[in-house]
């Protein structure tokens, strides 16, 4: 009975301690799947966590894209109507320029009626030089009454534009007939938005004085050239060739003026400056020869002119190189170089041999115009050394009798027979020799042997050296004018081809 109760008491303690061990590794095995559960969870909510972040991140960048496509609408709304606003601008100009255009070919007509019935009462025994006479007068008659637009093209130097702009009329609305005449074309090159926050300042300046001139100055209209603005250009230079182009286009080619005054955006003009083209102007109708007149003289330093201002102010030359800087062209030199106008540097190509074809410009001695353009296009140290020295008409100095100046003596070969004649009895000197001998009030030449010569010389008399095409400035079949100690000097190549 004892062996029997000690081997049920020893089966229940091992079936008790197999149960304790199976429990014991159940539960170290359901621990283990536990932890394994909860990394695999862990790791869930971390994927979960980052597909909410992507998810955010995504639906921030299309808020993003929604925002920028709203602001893209507005931008292109908005340039849109400024496009339209520039259009109704444009056409209203072109609108107020045609009237004046009309009034212009009524003038002509009427003119033209009375040459006719003028022929009609002539004698017809007035030999060839009367005949010529006459015409002569007629273009001058014509021209009293032609209108002649002066074009001003700017960007964004507002400062100087303003200056220019009082300048003229100043000048200009003292006679109601010279506002009819010299209507004023504003045509400014369109401003493109970009990183320069000064030059963004300018435009935005500029912009604002344009309206105001449209809204309050008489015979003023405002051309903006829409062209560049779409353009990716590799320049200044370009940008203002392209500009002259479109700008010369819309008044030649599209309004057909015959004539056209162009006056840059840093000039202040004299108050005899429309004065000077009204009487000067006919020339380019009588000789052909001629493609401008200019207000302009490359070498108008003060000790560089005739020291007799009473001569000074009505004295005028032809010159083979384009001077510019206030200038009169005709609508048919133009239609002769439009084709071909340059992508850059526009005034250099107008001093171009191949191009003018022996074509000339009228030049005075005393300039009708300042540059006050110390910033631009021009560099610094030529505007310093050259351009600030130019002298121009001053106001004591107004008014000017141009009734007893005669163009016809600018015309040829009457111009160059006249100036034949006084180079020949011209005295030939050396350089060194107006010191030496004290020269006063005497012609002068001295011959220069080729362009190097001619650099040397022009140094030592205090003149600009540069020249283009074998062009000296201010020269007439290579020869220079100018005064020096009271003396008229002339400056001749060994050969003159007259």
């Amino acid at each position: 009975m004892i062996k029997l109760n000690f081997w049920i008491k020893s089966i229940i303690i091992g079936l008790v301690s197999f149960i304790y061990i199976y429990l014991f590794v159940f539960s170290v095995n359901k621990t283990k799947d536990l932890e394994k559960l909860e990394i695999e969870n862990n790791k869930l909510n971390f994927e979960n966590e980052k597909s909410n972040i992507s998810i955010l991140k995504y639906i921030e960048t299309i808020n993003n894209l929604n925002n920028t496509i709203k602001n893209l609408n507005f931008s292109i709304e908005q340039s849109k109507q400024q496009l339209i606003q520039m259009e109704n601008s444009f056409n209203k100009d072109l609108k107020l320029l045609q009237n004046s255009l009309n009034e212009c070919e009524e003038i002509k007509n009427k003119l033209k009626n009375n040459k006719n019935n003028n022929n009609n009462n002539k004698n017809n025994n007035n030999n060839n030089n009367n005949n010529n006479n006459n015409n002569n007068n007629k273009i001058l008659l014509n021209n009293k009454n032609e209108i002649i637009p002066i074009l001003i093209p700017t960007y964004n130097r507002t400062n100087y534009l303003e200056k220019t702009i009082k300048s003229i009329l100043k000048i200009r609305d003292k006679n109601k007939e010279k506002i009819k005449k010299f209507p004023i074309i504003i045509s400014q090159d369109i401003c493109k938005k970009n990183d320069n926050q000064n030059e963004n300042e300018n435009c935005k300046e500029m912009n604002e004085y344009l309206e105001e001139i449209n809204l309050n100055y008489q015979g003023i209209i405002v051309l903006k050239n829409l062209q560049n603005g779409n353009l990716v250009l590799n320049s200044t230079y370009e940008s203002i060739s392209r500009h002259y182009k479109w700008a010369l286009s819309q008044i030649f080619d599209k309004l057909s003026f015959d004539k056209l005054l162009i006056v840059e955006d840093d000039l202040e003009v004299s108050l005899d400056f429309l004065d000077y083209f009204e009487k000067v102007s006919p020339l380019l109708d009588i000789d052909k020869s001629l493609f401008c007149i200019s207000a302009w003289n490359d070498n108008g330093k003060k000790p560089l002119t005739n020291e007799n201002q009473k001569q000074a102010i009505t004295q005028f030359y032809r010159t083979d190189f384009f001077p510019g800087l206030g200038w009169l062209t005709t609508n048919r030199f133009w239609n002769e170089i439009k084709d071909n106008w340059p992508t850059q540097y526009w005034d250099d190509y107008l001093r171009q041999p191949s191009v003018i074809k022996g074509k000339q410009c009228i030049r005075p001695e005393i300039s009708r115009v300042k540059n006050i353009g110390i910033s631009g296009a021009t560099s610094q140290q030529v505007y310093e050394n050259y351009i600030k020295e130019i002298i121009s008409i001053t106001d004591d100095q107004y008014p000017i009798n141009y009734s007893d100046v005669d163009i016809h003596q600018l015309i040829e070969p009457t111009y160059s027979n006249k100036l034949k004649e006084s180079i020949t009895n011209a005295k030939l000197i050396y350089p060194y020799e107006i010191e030496t001998f004290g020269y006063k009030n005497q012609t002068l030449k001295i011959i220069f042997k080729d362009q190097y010569d001619y650099q040397m010389l022009a140094k030592q008399f205090g003149l600009i050296d540069d020249q283009r095409e074998e062009i000296q400035r201010t020269s007439f079949k290579k020869i220079v004018s100018f005064y020096f100690k009271s003396n008229l000097i002339y400056f001749i190549p060994n050969q003159i081809n007259w």
